[in-house]
């Protein structure tokens, strides 16, 4: 039981939901993101001093640093700025890849391909579709993002109405992919093989279901 596992080092009641609050609450009313985090980082640092009694040091060394739990509950332990420098550094060197290849020209046969194939399956299934091989050759989600909306970009007005096919199609697909850092370091954090991937049926059904559901 939860209460029992963690009561002795965390106070567990309704206060403690305050930050799941300020994140929800606000989605709902459709906030800016920036702000919804802002709200909830500061609602998760209130809770943190007044209702677990962490002492402002020891709030600042887990901003920082991340979490240390007491013994027992090691599975709370992570997060912190310092945890995040290896996916910012993943981020700039994408963005770095993808903006070369959008300044060579690379992309531009692959991009007018998608075009004429969205003649046929409309943008939505075409941009999801392309999301595939581009997870395949990418290996991770960021650069999949990247290059997928540089494929598909022609297909659509802005770049608001590819948040959808990008969310249903490259950032799901990526984790099906045995190779790629999306379904290789989850399988290896739970100890598994990539035969377990058949049997993430979210994965491949979310986008699947989109595009029978789409009209275009």
């Amino acid at each position: 039981h939860v209460d029992g596992l963690f009561a002795d080092g965390l106070v567990l009641d309704a206060r403690a939901l305050l930050p799941a609050v300020f994140m929800l609450v606000p989605l709902l009313l459709r906030w800016d993101v920036k702000k919804i985090m802002a709200c909830s980082i500061l609602a998760g640092c209130v809770v943190s001093l007044a209702v677990q009694q962490m002492s402002p040091a020891a709030l600042l060394r887990c901003l920082v640093l991340g979490y240390e739990p007491p013994a027992g509950m090691e599975m709370l332990a992570g997060g912190g700025l310092l945890s995040m420098a290896q996916v910012a550094g993943i981020v700039l060197l994408t963005s770095a890849y993808a903006g070369l290849l959008e300044a060579t020209g690379l992309l531009d046969g692959l991009s007018s391909l998608c075009k004429r194939l969205s003649l046929r399956l409309g943008a939505f299934r075409t941009t999801v579709l392309a999301g595939l091989p581009v997870a395949a050759v990418s290996c991770n989600q960021t650069l999949g993002i990247m290059l997928t909306k540089q494929l598909c970009a022609p297909l659509w007005q802005n770049g608001k109405e590819m948040v959808l096919p990008l969310e249903n199609g490259i950032v799901l697909l990526a984790a099906i992919i045995p190779w790629s850092i999306a379904g290789s370091v989850p399988c290896a954090i739970m100890g598994v093989g990539p035969e377990c991937l058949p049997y993430a049926f979210y994965l491949y059904m979310v986008p699947l279901t989109d595009m029978l559901l789409r009209r275009r």
